[in-house]
């Protein structure tokens, strides 16, 4: 095989075509780890070797858009090998150098980690502060080296004095409300600094960031008619201090979304739909708090005493109420800066320090650490290289990027509606995107891979058009679900120990099904304070239409997270994390392998009702379909960046997904799933549906590389066979229709009755409709990557009309959808 430009390390063997290739060895530069990765099972014909990088190596270039102050903290995400990080030792491997040759110690931070534990981490953050070269002007592209220096890791962040005196001023921080009545309820957002309940998210020389959570409280209780609730939101408070910075990050989640699950306190008991007068941040005069993002709801700071106040979300003009719905809940970003500060306050807040690691390689022709290497390519939980988007070019993709991202920004600065997809203008602290139905038909937005572009362009504004679509789509997406402490609520939190076994007495689907029951209290929330304000005509005009959204369902759940995915990969922020983790910690409780009660009840979505299915009907198919495909998407997301803690708890749930998908395989076919469908061949079968196919085998591959890659053997081959055969069975005469060299998007798998027998060796006359060429492509590499069967290649050009890499310019989704099998084509033919 030729030599790949960019992705041709210098020490690189040839190419074998065993399953996996012994390794030599690891990165010199930080000394192998006993006992980590000794394989890379990339495939077969497609084994890549890792690059043993010496000290003083250039393993990476950084590229942003300088800003226009100096020196600044510099941060990127920057995907690694197996050892190369284990975040354990008084010293750290990496420095950032500028064009004049000055060295700034990186501060590392840990976003993803490998299977295996020993190997370390696979995705991290570098935090340094750098000067911008002289001579460079603002605005102008620039890049940043990272080199192999061990040098110490350093003592923690010292703020500046006035930074310091703001965090350790009591009360500094606070919350208010006011209900129907007047009550006014408040939270001391840095009640918990120093405690406990701080929970520190990055801590070094460069930055400290801690995440707190406090619920609003009635400041004086009131019982009877006319008395207060329990209390009022929950707030996420992201705190971030900046090394030679006078001013502090803050960023907010608010939610109405308390689980009940501690029945000695009050403080999480649901409220159901919740109204409330304004939201009001409180901070002590002298700073100013400047938003990321305006909106009309985004009141004028000013002064009270010896405080200034932020109205966050202000009361509305006509007297009306403001209304949020049980479950919801909805983001800001700020900054808190002293005088003077505000300009450099401004260029964080607006994302200008963040850079992106780009292709490429060093003066020793070693590849460069990047998404787009191999050996290094841990982009998602999928784990495969992002392709070169060289047939639209970076120039093209950062205008596109940009006009959209501006497109944006100003609708949510005016509340409008338009462009497509903001159907809705601003609906008081919401602006909703998309329309109120949760489950819309069509391939817009399902993305596989989402930020291919903005990784590409090293998009300043790619990336904060994803912080947008996350506040967004967060805002018509109510599955908010908390325990008291802030924690997303969890199987754990809720399995009982029966008689006969554990089981989970909640009906989830994303939300909790409340009529088959409840038992975190929604069905039983205090109607006083709702009874009040339709009394007093207080109802906002948004609230119908506010309540119609409905949550993105499990078919369409990627509508939801593939924002958080690409904000975590690219840029480890802190609330998209936290939200891939609600989602993923919703998706277990909905896809369990408990049942719901002591004598067998089984919610039909979960994954109890479909073991019990192939535990009676082996090898027949089963009803998985894209619901199921993104749910383990999400929840294998949510296991690439939790801690190894996390992970021992989550880890069980993996193999019972492996043992279900496993027996339900079809023994025929090898395809998985076999869907009793109504819609389609008059309601005569149950069918295999293209897309769900593909987005399970993305699912599945996901797992297989995150979760038992190089950590479990037994159970990697067990799923990598599952795979092989789901792939064989795309390209088989049932599944590909020859005459027009595409899939067919429905096959009928057996009839509707899933009590007979499937379709063998045959497929009714009528059981053939429609076909796909948009998200197969994935199915595709998986099965060349996994056997190279060049067969899965000939195929995926046949579909692409003969040349793969033109899927980069067709209407935006198929390069998100075809990013593996376009990077693999790259690879094979460049």
């Amino acid at each position: 095989m030729p030599s790949h430009g960019v992705f041709a390390p210098r020490r690189r063997p040839h190419l074998f075509t065993s399953l996996a290739l012994a390794l030599t060895g690891f990165l010199a530069a930080c000394g192998p780890v006993e006992g980590t990765g000794k394989k890379f099972s990339f495939g077969t014909e497609t084994s890549v070797s890792y690059t043993e990088y010496e000290p003083g190596d250039v393993v990476a270039q950084l590229e942003l858009v300088a800003p226009a102050t100096t020196p600044f903290v510099l941060r990127a995400t920057l995907p690694l090998q197996p050892g190369q990080y284990v975040g354990t030792g008084p010293t750290s491997p990496f420095v950032i150098v500028d064009s004049a040759n000055n060295q700034s110690p990186a501060q590392v931070e840990i976003v993803s980690r490998f299977a295996n534990a020993a190997d370390g981490a696979d995705v991290v953050e570098l935090l340094a502060r750098v000067e911008r070269p002289a001579g460079v002007a603002a605005g102008t592209r620039i890049r940043y080296d990272v080199q192999l220096v061990q040098h110490p890791v350093g003592s923690d962040l010292v703020p500046l004095p006035t930074v310091a005196n703001l965090l350790s001023t009591p009360g500094a921080f606070r919350l208010r409300t006011k209900d129907v009545f007047g009550h006014v309820y408040s939270a001391n957002l840095g009640a918990a600094f120093g405690t406990s309940h701080e929970f520190e998210l990055k801590n070094g020389p460069t930055v400290r960031q801690v995440r707190t959570y406090e619920t609003l409280t009635p400041d004086a209780p009131v019982g009877g008619n006319g008395g207060t609730l329990p209390h009022m939101m929950g707030a996420h408070a992201y705190f971030t201090t900046w090394a030679g910075e006078e001013f502090v990050s803050l960023d907010l989640r608010i939610n109405n979304g308390a689980s009940g699950h501690d029945h000695a306190r009050d403080i999480d008991d649901p409220l159901g739909d919740l109204y409330f007068e304004e939201l009001e941040l409180v901070i002590p005069q002298g700073w100013q708090v400047l938003t990321a993002y305006g909106n009309p709801y985004l009141g004028t700071q000013y002064a009270e005493g010896l405080d200034s106040v932020l109205p966050i979300v202000r009361p509305i003009d006509a007297g009306d109420m403001h209304y949020m719905p049980s479950q919801s809940q909805f983001h800001r970003r700020m900054v808190l800066c002293a005088p003077g500060a505000e300009a450099r306050a401004r260029e964080y807040l607006d994302e200008r320090n963040l850079a992106f690691c780009r292709p490429g390689e060093n003066v020793n022709g070693e590849p460069f650490l990047s998404w787009w290497n191999p050996a290094s390519a841990r982009y998602y939980s999928q784990h495969l290289p992002l392709p070169l988007v060289d047939r639209i070019g970076e120039a093209t993709l950062r205008s596109e990027l940009s006009a959209a991202f501006t497109s944006m920004k100003t609708a949510v600065q005016n509340g409008d509606a338009g462009p497509w997809p903001i159907e809705m203008p601003t609906h008081g602290w919401a602006h909703p995107m998309s329309g109120h139905y949760g489950g819309s038909h069509g391939g817009q937005e399902i993305h596989l891979t989402e930020g291919v572009r903005t990784a590409y362009a090293a998009s300043n504004e790619g990336y904060r058009q994803l912080q947008l679509r996350h506040r967004m789509v967060t805002d018509r997406h109510p599955t908010a679900l908390y325990d008291w402490n802030g924690e997303p609520t969890c199987v754990e939190d809720w399995v009982v120990n029966g008689l006969n076994g554990p089981y989970l007495p909640a009906w989830v689907w994303l939300r909790p099904v409340l009529f088959l029951g409840d038992p975190f209290g929604y069905n039983s929330t205090p109607d006083g304070q709702r009874q009040a304000v339709v009394a007093q005509g207080r109802k906002p005009a948004y609230q119908d239409s506010l309540a119609a959204f409905q949550m993105m369902d499990t078919e369409h759940l990627v509508r939801y997270t593939r924002n958080p995915k690409a904000l975590v990969w690219l840029g480890n922020d802190a609330i998209a994390r936290d939200d891939l983790t609600l989602q993923g910690e919703l998706s277990r409780m909905s896809y369990s392998p408990l049942k719901q009660s002591d004598n067998g009840m089984m919610i039909v979505t979960g994954m109890a009702s479909d073991r019990a299915f192939v535990e009676s009907k082996p090898g027949d198919g089963f009803n998985i379909n894209r619901g199921e495909g993104w749910m383990i998407d999400a929840i294998v997301s949510t296991y690439a960046v939790t801690t190894p803690a996390r992970r021992a708890t989550m880890r069980p749930w993996f193999d019972d997904l492996l043992d279900t998908v496993e027996m339900g395989q079809s023994a025929c076919t090898g395809a998985i799933g076999a869907l009793p469908n109504g819609l389609y061949f008059g309601g005569q079968y149950r069918t295999r549906q293209s897309i769900s196919e593909a987005i399970v085998d993305t699912a599945l591959w996901s797992v297989r590389s995150t979760v038992y890659e190089n950590s479990d053997p037994g159970r990697s081959e067990r799923l990598r066979q599952v795979l092989v055969r789901s792939a064989y069975a795309l390209i088989s005469d049932v599944f590909w229709d020859y005459s027009v060299n595409q899939p067919w998007f429905y096959v009928a798998m057996g009839p509707f009755d899933q009590q007979q027998p499937s379709f063998c060796g045959f497929v009714p006359a009528d059981g053939h409709e429609n076909h796909d060429d948009y998200q197969v492509w994935g199915s595709l590499a998986y099965g060349y990557l996994l056997t190279g069967d060049s067969l899965f290649m000939t195929r995926a050009r046949q579909l692409a009309g003969g040349n793969i890499q033109t899927l980069q310019e067709r209407t935006v989704g198929y390069l998100e959808n075809g990013s593996p099998t376009i990077a693999l084509d790259q690879l094979l033919t460049n």
